[in-house]
Order: structure tokens, then sequence, then C-alpha cells
């Protein structure tokens, strides 16, 4: 037996990078994935097929983890599909909105820095996570905020280390 015989995750951000490792992994244990992205379909389609290559179920939805409607669709989904969700992973990044400068250290706003580093474990998505994991009375939720990089000039940086910047 596999250490996730039967379980079913819901990982945010599994369109690419460790989200999808993630995915990957969890499949290769056992578990059946609800893969979501944000604008990478075309990623996120292929972390499905990877986890159905496993024998395992795989659902793909866009999901905005700031909104809570969005968030609460994707868990009625996710339900209907796969059935309740015994684990979150919260891997979606929440990038700056503001312009990158072209100087070495970019100017990223105190209040974005705070909303980019909390985004994952603050967001709709764990508040409804945690209502749905009791719900369903044992359940995992793991957040990985500051994990997704973005582009200044050549520099490329993590949340984390814009924060301190």
């Amino acid at each position: 037996m596999r250490k996730l015989d039967g379980k079913i995750a819901l990982i945010t951000g599994a369109d690419s990078g460790i989200g999808q490792a993630i995915a990957e992994e969890f499949a290769r244990e056992g578990a059946d994935i609800a893969v979501t992205f944000h604008s990478d379909h075309a990623g996120a389609e292929e972390t499905g097929r990877r986890v159905k290559a496993q024998n395992r179920r795989a659902i793909v939805r866009q999901v905005d983890v700031r909104d809570e409607t969005s968030v609460t669709a994707l868990f009625e989904a996710v339900a209907g599909e796969l059935g309740t969700p015994d684990i979150l992973v919260n891997d979606a990044g929440v990038g700056a909105e503001e312009a990158v400068s072209p100087r070495p250290k970019p100017r990223i706003s105190t209040a974005s820095s705070r909303r980019t580093c909390t985004a994952p474990s603050s967001a709709p998505a764990n508040s409804s996570a945690v209502a749905t994991l009791r719900g369903a009375a044992a359940g995992s939720s793991i957040s990985l905020p500051c994990m997704k990089p973005f582009r200044a000039p050549d520099t490329l940086l993590t949340a984390r280390q814009r924060a301190v910047l």
C-alpha cells in the first residue's frame, strides 16, 4: 500500500515547478489530484496527463486564489468530481502588480510584498480548505508562500527576497 492511497489532494499552482512536482509525487503515492492554475492552462493539462500516467484520477481547473467565489466553485467542483479533499497544498504565487524598474534592486511596495508573501496561506483558498477539511473530520493543509519567482532585469528573485529589498 502506498502512503496516499485513497486520498484526494487539491494543489494550487500545480501547472509548473514545485506544485507540478508535488502533484506527480502525490500521484505516485496513490492520491487523486485536483490540478489548479491561474493562467498556464497548457502546463496544468500536462500535470494532469502526468498524474493520469500514474493511473490516478486528475481534474484541471482554473482558479484565482484571491477570489472567494472562484475558490468556492473550485472546492465544489473537486467535491463533485473527486470527493472531499484530504490534502490542500497552497503553492499558487500571487505576484506584485507594480512595474519592475530597470534598476538592479527593483522597488516593490511593502503592501505588495506582504500581499505576495502572505497570499497563499491567508487567501480564500486556505479559509475554504479549513472549513472543508474540518467537515471531513481529517485533513492536511500545506502552504508554500513566497515560492513563485518573478523576473527583474538580469535577476531572478523569489518573493521572500523581494520583501527584503
